[in-house]
């Protein structure tokens, strides 16, 4: 069980494709990547278990502000942020932490910032946290225009298509866990432009702090959703932002994204693959509440489709004690 860092070298060009079929790198650009591109970016062995990813920066891990989770006051500047936290929790309906004070504009956060690993934890036991340092989204989408590409490369600049892409801002990396036998390539490449990674294991940092992400909660009522998931309804073919299987008392998420696969159409003389009409991906963050949860081992959610595997729908177990 190891942590490695994952560093881009340049932009990356993610698709992010509608439900209605339109070819990727035209209509916008996903990010952060989902478990298979990164899976297959790092040629990771069948064998393995991956968690994340996540956010890593100075030696800490970040995660996504959670939804739910809101400040009093105002941000002022527009870099990093101090703020005092404070979390929703659910009693016959989302109420505010008691501390807050009546009448007063507040600010949700969710989705719109990262926060240390210990922050996030130490929020969630609390329900409050006074002068946490929370920062923007690390990264920024630029449009790139061309006319063409070959072999994934853009070849003729400053041309009729536009697409979007992403640059990581400086110092800021991805971070996954790998559990099982096998190990990650160092070098490898990521989205339509091919953009070289660099992945390095975190042999020197106290990774032990973070391993609370696969805490067992026996008595758990409350799951965090660490990271983007993919639940559907098998039998109507649609997309919840919840799991199927496990339907919780409450929850709260942030609207879906379109997400495609590849599917190989059989019922024709000659297998072709097209695109799926799509499906939506729940991104991190959402919170759920159960009378008890399904599991009682935080990690990815069993999925039938395997995706757990490659860190989808990690859910962080808690009991709620602010009721």
């Amino acid at each position: 069980m190891t942590w490695y860092s994952i560093t881009p070298t340049g932009t990356i060009t993610l698709g992010n494709l509608t439900p209605v079929g339109q070819n990727s790198g035209l209509v916008g650009c996903r990010w952060p990547p989902n478990g298979n591109q990164l899976a297959a970016a790092l040629n990771l062995p069948k064998t393995t278990q991956m968690w994340g990813p996540f956010w890593l920066h100075e030696k800490n891990l970040y995660l996504s502000v959670p939804q739910g989770v809101y400040t009093h006051r105002l941000p002022l500047r527009q870099n990093t942020k101090v703020l005092d936290l404070y979390r929703m929790y659910w009693q016959e309906k989302w109420q505010l932490h008691h501390q807050t004070t009546p009448d007063i504009e507040i600010e949700q956060l969710g989705g719109k910032y990262l926060i240390k690993s210990q922050d996030f934890r130490q929020l969630w036991e609390q329900g409050f946290l006074n002068q946490v340092e929370v920062q923007p989204l690390p990264w920024q989408t630029l449009t790139l225009s061309h006319n063409r590409r070959e072999d994934f490369q853009v070849v003729e600049e400053g041309g009729l298509y536009a697409e979007k892409t992403i640059l990581m801002a400086s110092k800021w990396s991805l971070v996954i866990k790998v559990i099982g036998k096998g190990e990650p390539q160092k070098y490898g490449t990521l989205g339509a432009g091919a953009t070289p990674i660099v992945t390095v294991p975190l042999e020197n940092l106290e990774t032990e702090n973070w391993e609370f992400l696969g805490a067992e909660i026996p008595d758990a009522d409350g799951a965090v959703l660490l990271t983007s998931a993919l639940w559907s309804n098998g039998r109507t073919k649609t997309s919840h932002p919840y799991p199927d299987q496990h339907p919780p008392l409450a929850y709260l998420a942030q609207q879906g994204e379109p997400w495609q696969t590849w599917k190989t159409v059989s019922h024709k003389l000659t297998p072709e693959r097209k695109l799926t009409p799509g499906e939506w991906l729940t991104p991190a963050g959402a919170i759920y509440r159960w009378h008890k949860a399904p599991i009682t081992k935080s990690g990815p959610l069993l999925d039938p489709f395997n995706r757990h595997v490659w860190g989808y729908g990690h859910l962080w177990l808690f009991k709620e004690n602010l009721i």
